[in-house]
């Protein structure tokens, strides 16, 4: 069924539900402005269907936040559809995600998508921001920092050696030893080291258990990496034999 309601009959409907029904905590505005099937994704428990599934939502909330104001932010509509970025205010009084009540005036934000239905919602989708919310309740209400570890993607540490990783690389025929190598620095490519693989073919030289063949040795001067292979293995000592 095609919705009656023009975009600002939409918002007016949406703006109802959430300050009736989030805001007051008013359970019966869910059999109001929903329909009997309605389908509440991305919701504390997607199984539920009808009006009883944002109940369930609003006695959520209800239950971990005193003081309440959700403000919309943005409205667009698209025919039976209808998208809000809203942001609620309120403070932490009891048990959410998992977080006992910090007592913390909060904000919590979101991007919703709705259907309607004749007048009224048919379906919801939300992107909701617990993740942010979570770390700040987590952290005590107290800047937790950027998410981007010093270093990564040009940021602050950029250029610095990386931390060292263990790593299992193959030596000779069915030999293996664990090396130790640079890792986490932008833009720059791990340099060759001994028991690496040709970088142009790809693959292993001939050895045996007695005596492996080990990198750079393997290289030859008809190689078209080994200029730049035993180049960076000069850097870190190796032999530069095919420049």
């Amino acid at each position: 069924m095609p919705t009656t309601l023009t975009a600002e009959q939409q918002r007016e409907v949406i703006e109802k539900v959430f300050h009736e029904g989030l805001d007051l905590g008013d359970l019966s505005a869910a059999d109001r402005y929903l329909t009997a099937d309605f389908r509440n994704h991305g919701s504390h428990d997607d199984s539920m269907r009808g009006p009883e599934a944002f109940k369930h939502t609003i006695k959520i909330q209800q239950s971990a936040f005193s003081e309440i104001r959700y403000e919309i932010l943005d409205f667009i509509s698209m025919g039976d559809k209808a998208a809000i970025r809203w942001v609620m205010h309120g403070k932490h009084t009891g048990p959410f995600i998992g977080i006992p009540p910090t007592g913390l005036q909060v904000q919590h934000q979101a991007i919703i998508w709705f259907r309607f239905e004749g007048d009224r919602i048919a379906e919801r989708w939300g992107i909701v921001d617990n993740f942010t919310l979570e770390r700040f309740l987590k952290s005590g209400g107290k800047p937790v920092g950027p998410l981007t570890p010093a270093g990564a993607n040009g940021g602050p540490g950029a250029g610095k050696p990386g931390r060292l990783t263990h790593a299992r690389i193959r030596t000779g025929a069915g030999r293996r030893r664990t090396d130790r190598r640079p890792s986490g620095v932008p833009g720059q490519p791990t340099p060759p080291r001994e028991g690496d693989p040709c970088r142009s073919t790809g693959k292993w030289p001939a050895s045996t258990a007695s005596s492996p063949t080990t990198w750079p040795a393997r290289c030859s001067a008809g190689c078209p990496g080994s200029a730049r292979c035993t180049t960076a293995a000069a850097g870190r000592g190796g032999s530069s034999r095919h420049r």
